[in-house]
Order: C-alpha cells, then sequence, then structure tokens
C-alpha cells in the first residue's frame, strides 16, 4: 500500500447515491418530520425544507477537538470530495508499521475529532484509523444534510479505495450509534474486510410506530409509501447485516435507553454466519461501553480485528440455548480453547450476566433467570478479577472507578446541601458545606481525566462563594478546585452529564480560573498563573 502524507485532495470515480434517514436520541417525532420533508423536497423541489429540517434534527459540532497522536503514529489531516464536489475532511492516524485500516463513523451530533478515544483503541490493536466529517460537521464543507449521509461515508471509504490504496480486504468499518446504520449500508455496497457496529437500531421499526401518523391525507399517504419502498430498504441493518459476507462485531449497553440492545440481537440473529457478541452490563449509549469497559473493549476490538484482517487465531467461544424449562435456561458453550467467558441470558429486554471459567470443547450449563430464556451469547473476557467469595467480575476500568467515586462524592455534596437548607450563594452556608465535604474531595490524581470535571462542575460554584466572601482558606480551596480542571480543555474528551462531550466548556470554571489568575501571580507562580489564564480562556462557552 503506498501511503501519502500531508494534505490529500481526492474526487471519487463514483458514489453511493442513497437517500438517507436518521435516528436519533428521543426522536420519533422529528424523524417522521425528516422523511416526510425530504420527500416533499424530492417531488417540489423544496430542498431547503429538508435543508431546514436536517439543520435541527442534525447536532453538527464546528468546534474541533485536538487530537493528539499515540505512539509510533503521524496524524495525517486529509480531505475528498464527495459525488456533488463537496469537500470533506478527517484525520487519518497513520501507523508506519500498518496497511490495514478502519473507517469511524460517528453519531448525529459533535464532530470526528470527539471520536480520538475510538480512534486511539484502534490504534493500539495495530492498525490505522480514519476519522472524518460527513458535510456539514467539523471542518468539512457544505450543510448537514440527512440525505446524503449514506453518499459521504461511502465517498470517504473509496478514499481509503483509490487514493491511499489500502485493500478491500484490509479495511474495516466501524459505526457508532447512528454510524452503525450508515456501516452497514455501506458494507453491504463494499464488502470490506470486516465491520464493527455499537448501539445499532432498526430504522423501519421506528417508522412502523410512525407511520399511522402520517396516512391520514395523500400526501401522507405517498410519503410512507415512498419511505417503505425506496428509503428503508436502503438503511434496513437486517437486510444490510445479511449481503455482507465478512465478519462481524456487535457491541451493546444493556441498559441503552437510546439505541436499546434488542435491536443489536436481532440483527445479530439474522445473519446466516456466526457474530460476535458483546453486550456490555450496566452500561449505557457510546462512549459508555469505551469508558465504562475500557480494558475489555480495547481487547474485543483488537482481537476482532486482528482476526478479521490479519487473520490471527485467538480463543473463541459460542453458546447455544438447547432448551429453556420455564426460567431455567440450559445452554451448550463451545470454545476453542480453556477461558473465561462472560454468557449473556436474554429475552431481548431483560439481561442474565454470568462469567465462569470453560475448559476447551463443549459445556452444558442451566443458569437460573428470572424471565423466559430465548436468547443466547458468550464472548472471551479478557479481564476478569476473582472476588473473595470465589466469584469471577469483569474487572472496573478506571473510569467506572472513577465514576462510582464521583457518585458516591455527589451523595454526601447533596446530602450535605440539603441537611443545610440553604441557598449555595449565602456566604455562611457556603463555608459550612465545605467544612462538612472537605474531606470527602478525592485526590484528582486518583480519578479518571474524563470523570475529573464532573467534580470541578459541582465544586466550582462554592469556590467562587468562598472567593467572594473572601472565607478563610477560599484560596487553597479555589486552587484545590482547579485541580479537576483538564489540562487542556481544547482536546478533553469525555462523558458528561449529557453525554459525549468534546471539548470542555463551562463558564463558571472559567470565572474560577479567572480569579485564581492574580492570586497565583501575587504568591510569585507567574507560569501557573499563565497557564490558569490559558485555561479560562479555553473554557469559556
Amino acid at each position: 500500500m503506498t501511503k501519502l502524507g500531508s494534505v490529500v485532495q481526492y474526487r471519487p470515480r463514483m458514489a453511493l447515491r442513497f437517500p438517507h434517514r436518521r435516528v436519533g436520541r428521543f426522536l420519533f417525532t422529528v424523524a417522521t418530520v425528516v422523511l416526510a420533508l425530504t420527500f416533499v423536497g424530492a417531488c417540489a423541489g423544496a430542498q431547503h425544507a429538508s435543508d431546514a429540517v436536517s439543520r435541527l434534527f442534525l447536532r453538527p459540532s464546528r468546534s474541533l477537538v485536538t487530537l493528539r497522536a499515540p505512539p509510533a503514529t503521524t496524524l495525517v489531516p486529509i480531505q475528498f470530495a464527495a459525488d456533488d464536489d463537496t469537500v470533506l475532511r478527517g484525520t487519518l492516524y497513520d501507523r508506519a508499521d500498518s496497511d490495514r485500516v478502519v473507517l469511524v463513523i460517528g453519531g448525529i451530533s459533535g464532530n470526528h475529532t470527539w471520536y480520538g478515544p475510538y480512534a486511539d483503541a484502534i490504534v493500539a490493536a495495530g492498525f490505522d484509523a480514519l476519522l472524518f466529517d460527513t458535510r456539514g460537521f467539523g471542518a468539512s464543507d457544505g450543510a448537514a444534510d440527512a440525505t446524503t449521509l449514506v453518499a459521504d461515508v461511502g465517498a470517504a471509504y473509496r478514499y481509503l479505495i483509490e487514493a491511499r490504496s489500502y485493500a478491500r480486504a484490509d479495511t474495516a468499518v466501524f459505526g457508532i450509534s447512528l454510524g452503525s446504520v450508515l456501516a452497514l449500508a455501506v458494507a453491504r455496497a463494499e464488502q470490506p474486510g470486516a465491520v464493527v457496529v455499537e448501539d445499532l437500531f432498526l430504522p423501519h421499526e421506528m417508522f412502523d410506530r410512525l407511520k399511522k401518523r402520517l396516512e391520514g391525507n395523500v400526501l401522507g399517504r405517498l410519503t410512507s409509501s415512498w419511505v417503505e419502498s425506496t428509503m428503508l430498504p436502503v438503511v434496513d441493518p437486517i437486510t444490510n447485516a445479511r449481503a455482507f459476507d465478512g465478519p462481524m462485531l456487535f457491541v451493546a449497553g444493556s441498559i441503552d435507553p437510546i439505541s436499546k440492545p434488542a435491536a443489536t440481537i436481532r440483527v445479530a440473529n439474522a445473519r446466516e454466519r456466526p457474530s460476535r457478541v458483546w453486550i456490555a452490563p450496566h452500561a449505557g449509549h457510546a462512549p459508555e461501553v469505551l469508558l465504562g469497559y475500557d480494558l475489555e473493549y480495547a481487547a474485543h476490538l483488537a482481537t476482532f480485528l486482528r482476526a478479521a484482517l490479519l487473520r490471527e487465531k485467538s480463543p473463541h467461544v459460542a453458546t447455544t440455548l438447547l432448551r429453556a424449562e420455564g426460567r431455567l435456561a440450559r445452554l451448550r458453550v463451545d470454545c476453542t480453547a480453556a477461558v473465561i467467558a462472560q454468557i449473556v441470558v436474554t429475552d431481548g429486554a431483560k439481561f442474565f450476566f454470568a462469567i465462569r471459567e470453560l475448559p476447551a470443547g463443549a459445556t452444558e450449563l442451566a443458569l437460573d433467570v428470572d424471565f423466559e430464556p430465548r436468547h443466547t451469547f458468550a464472548t472471551v473476557m479478557h479481564h476478569a478479577t476473582r472476588g473473595a467469595d470465589g466469584t469471577l467480575a469483569a474487572t472496573a476500568s478506571p473510569f467506572a472507578r472513577s465514576m462510582a467515586d464521583y457518585a458516591a462524592f455527589a451523595s454526601r455534596f447533596d446530602a450535605e446541601l440539603k441537611r443545610l437548607g440553604k441557598k449555595l450563594a449565602a456566604p455562611i452556608a457556603a463555608k459550612r458545606l465545605c467544612s462538612a465535604i472537605e474531606g470527602a474531595i478525592p485526590d484528582p490524581r486518583s480519578i479518571h481525566a474524563s470523570v475529573r470535571p464532573r467534580f470541578a462542575r459541582r465544586l466550582a460554584p462554592l469556590a467562587t462563594v468562598l472567593l467572594d466572601a473572601s472565607a478563610p482558606h477560599a484560596h487553597e480551596f479555589g486552587l484545590r478546585v482547579g485541580s479537576f480542571l483538564p489540562e487542556h480543555p481544547d482536546a478533553w474528551t469525555g462523558y458528561g452529564d449529557a453525554g459525549f462531550e468534546g471539548g470542555f466548556r463551562d463558564a463558571v470554571c472559567a470565572d474560577l480560573c479567572e480569579r485564581l489568575v492574580p492570586i497565583l501571580t501575587a504568591a510569585g507562580h507567574l507560569d501557573a498563573a499563565s497557564d490558569c489564564a490559558r485555561r479560562a480562556l479555553a473554557m469559556k462557552p
């Protein structure tokens, strides 16, 4: 494969001209409007209406997070033309020792730089990774448009094949949330070497719930008919997954409220060839699985990609539901080697998880669950910890432990505030609250970098009240709170209270940093004062 440097302008020979429909967090009604106005635009030339709805429905961000290159990797800014000459941009993580690549396709919000943690995991597994923006997102030209998403993803894939000279068998597409549907649509057309999907959903089931709202008039019936005959077949995950001939890895969180794991189960079971399925216990929507199970996530991704693209052999486990006797699930588990495995039994909504040490060959198990079992999956566990009682559990990641620490701290904070019964803005209440919770504030070095800003957001208002009141030790407390802020707010990515965040922006935290600048300057800490001023500027919304 030819490795190219610097910025490359590329125009594809052909493009997928698929109309596409999208989904997002809470959005059944909005999705209906998107579909209806897209149809009206196609029939009546009202493209501006579709554009307006896309602007409302999609949530692109032009705020780019600073990506940092992993070891032995070069970040190459790239650009290429979509089928209508719109310039799309992104970043190629280029390993000097790799000639295989993974195309990462994100969701409805943010931009490609927010997905740096996924690229880091891919590169650590030994592969190149391409993050890119569809039109209207991040650095790409144009306005965000729901009807061109599949075409833009297809253009990105062909850029890798035609301009970067990767062989199809050496490529994988990796779709997250909305990107999972796009990845399968492109996989059906392009047949890459492998596919990974996380937080999959079923567009046709959503539309079935909505179409009765459209069929009250002639236009609505025409729209419904057009969507069912023209649009949904292109993005139907079951049809596309069946038409893809290569290996697939499905990832889902068991309590994802947005893309419920039942869709993942339906699609995985519909494929004729076996697929790997990992249901992460008690995890929600992306990036919760990545952050909550970072060690296990990286291992699953690495072993799957290396088996699919490098033909490496690794231990594998499969399970079959032999029969259900009431709520007793009788299973057969087949292992290619002695392993520790996570076994999942589900009825599509409820889940039972068990971790077992299993020998090579076939083993029969009986698991008592509190529902009627219908499906079962098994995956090799790469990081398991044995408790004092002898039972095995998934090793908690630093993120998961930090989230538990934050939950305990927030509970203590809220209980003390409620006990005081006064507003935080009152200096006396602020002083008492500070004294009550000071011992519960952890050392920031013990907290995962993605979680530290949660502590800062909780404590910054208290610190500013104490500084305003010139309370004793207010300066020291303010500096302590400041130690929870990201060193590089523009490069920070994490899971905040509102979901996946790229770049740390908070007006109160920025104000706190500005207040700390003269304090540090007066103490003679000029470098620290300059750094604080820099972070204050970067954190302003």
